[in-house]
C-alpha cells in the first residue's frame, strides 16, 4: 500500500505488540520506493511472510487448539447479538402482516394502502442496536476481550486468507476514504443492483400472511400455513451457505435459488388452484433467501480490502437494497388478490435482473482472475493497490466466482 513521505511507527502499528521490530500483526516490514501512477517518490509497504511472534512459536497442534478456541469465543460474542437484532428487525414487520388477518386494518378504519405503508415501532430495534455497540467487535486488533495471542492469531489468519494485512493506517481506515474507494468501483454498483433486486423480490415476505390467506382457509390455518415455507428456507439456506463455503463458489449458489423464485412468482400469478399456489408459496421464500445469504458474503469476497472500503460498500448496499420496501408497500392491496399479478410480476422481474447482475459480475471477476493468473496488474474495474493489493495476488488471492 502506498504512503506519501516517510512511514512512521504509528502507521506501521509498531507499538501494537510492544516492539518496533514487527508491524501491525508482528510481521517484519521494509520500505522501498516505487513508481506508483507517476509518483516516483511514493513509498510502498512491503511485507515479509513472517508470522507474528506469538503465532510463529506455536506448534501445529497448539495453533489448531487456539484457533478452535478463538472461533468459539468470537461466535459466542457475535451470533447471539446478531440473531437477536435480526429477530427484532423482522418481528415487528411480520406481526403487522399477521395482524391484518386478525382484523387490525378494519379496526383502525384504514384503507388497504394506508395499512400497507404503516410503520411499526422501532424502539426495540434501537435498544438492541445501542447495546450491540458495546458487545460486537470492530477489528481483531482493537478487540479488547481477546488476549494478545488471540489478537495476533486473528489478524494473521485474515492475512493468510487474503495475502495482505487488513490494516493500512489511520488515514486509510476512515469511512470517507473507504466510501470514495467503494463508490469508484463498478463492482460495488453491480452488487448494489443485485442485492436491491433480491430484497425487492423478497418483499413478498412482508405480506406473506395476506398472500397465504388467498387460499381461502381460516385465519388460524392461514397463519399455520405460513410456517412451512420458512422452515424449508432455513434448511435450504443453511445447506446452500455451507456448500458455498466448502466449495468457494458463489455465482450458482446465488442464481440457482432465484430461478426457483422466478418459477414460483409466475405460478402464483397465473393460477388460482389451491395446490399449485401453495407450491408456489413454498418456493417463494426459499427461492429468495437461500441465495441472499450467499450474496451478502459475495460483497466481502469481491471488495475485500481495505476494511474501510468493505465497510462502506456493505453499508451502502444494505441501505439501498432495503429501500425497495417503500414501493413494495403499495403492491399488495387486498383488491389485487388472489393472484397479485402486479406484485408477482415485479418480483419476477427483479429476480431476473438479480440473475443478470450476478452474471455480469461473474464475467468481470473471471476476467480479473485471468489477469492475476498471468501476473498482470489488475486495473480498471478495481482500485489498484487499495481494493485488491498486489501483494495478495502474489500469494494466490483470487476473486470468488
Amino acid at each position: 500500500m502506498a504512503f506519501a513521505g516517510h512511514t512512521n511507527n504509528h502507521a506501521l502499528g509498531a507499538d501494537e505488540y510492544g516492539s518496533e521490530k514487527y508491524g501491525v500483526d508482528g510481521g517484519k516490514y521494509t520500505t522501498e520506493h516505487i513508481d506508483d501512477a507517476g509518483n516516483a517518490n511514493a513509498a510502498k509497504l512491503t511485507r515479509s511472510r513472517d508470522a507474528p511472534p506469538l503465532v510463529r512459536d506455536l506448534s501445529p497442534e497448539d495453533r489448531e487448539r487456539l484457533e478452535a478456541n478463538l472461533r468459539r469465543k468470537i461466535d459466542f460474542r457475535l451470533l447471539p447479538m446478531i440473531i437477536l437484532i435480526y429477530l427484532m428487525n423482522y418481528l415487528d414487520r411480520n406481526n403487522i402482516a399477521a395482524a391484518r388477518l386478525a382484523g387490525l386494518e378494519k379496526e383502525l378504519k384504514l384503507t388497504s394502502v394506508q395499512y400497507s405503508v404503516s410503520f411499526p415501532s422501532t424502539a426495540l430495534d434501537m435498544e438492541r442496536a445501542g447495546s450491540s455497540y458495546f458487545i460486537l467487535p470492530d477489528f481483531p486488533r482493537t478487540t479488547k476481550w481477546l488476549t494478545e495471542e488471540e489478537r495476533q492469531l486473528a489478524v494473521w489468519r485474515l492475512e493468510e486468507d487474503i495475502g495482505e494485512d487488513d490494516w493500512v493506517g489511520s488515514k486509510q481506515q476512515t469511512f470517507l476514504h473507504g466510501a470514495k474507494l467503494a463508490f469508484t468501483d463498478i463492482k460495488m454498483w453491480i452488487l448494489m443492483l443485485m442485492l436491491f433486486c433480491i430484497v425487492a423480490s423478497g418483499s413478498v415476505t412482508n405480506f406473506f400472511p395476506t398472500v397465504v390467506a388467498t387460499l381461502g382457509y381460516s385465519n388460524i390455518i392461514s397463519l399455520l400455513l405460513t410456517a412451512p415455507p420458512y422452515i424449508l428456507a432455513v434448511i435450504t439456506a443453511l445447506t446452500n451457505a455451507w456448500h458455498a463455503d466448502r466449495t468457494g463458489e458463489r455465482y450458482f449458489h446465488i442464481t440457482l435459488p432465484l430461478y426457483f423464485a422466478v418459477v414460483a412468482f409466475i405460478l402464483a400469478a397465473t393460477t388460482t388452484s389451491t395446490a399449485p399456489r401453495y407450491v408456489a408459496m413454498m418456493l417463494m421464500v426459499p427461492g429468495v433467501y437461500t441465495g441472499y445469504v450467499v450474496a451478502l458474503a459475495w460483497i466481502s469476497n469481491t471488495l475485500p480490502r481495505p476494511p474501510a472500503k468493505r465497510a462502506a460498500a456493505l453499508a451502502a448496499i444494505n441501505a439501498v437494497s432495503n429501500t425497495s420496501s417503500i414501493y413494495a408497500s403499495y403492491m399488495y392491496p387486498e383488491s389485487d388478490g388472489p393472484r397479485y399479478v402486479m406484485a408477482m410480476g415485479v418480483n419476477c422481474a427483479t429476480a431476473v435482473i438479480a440473475i443478470l447482475s450476478a452474471t455480469t459480475l461473474r464475467f468481470i471477476l473471471v476476467r480479473l482472475n485471468k489477469k492475476l493468473d498471468r501476473g498482470e496488474v489488475v486495473e480498471g474495474a478495481i482500485n489498484v493497490g487499495e481494493g485488491v493489493p498486489g501483494e495478495a495476488s502474489k500469494h494466490g488471492f483470487r476473486f470468488r466466482v
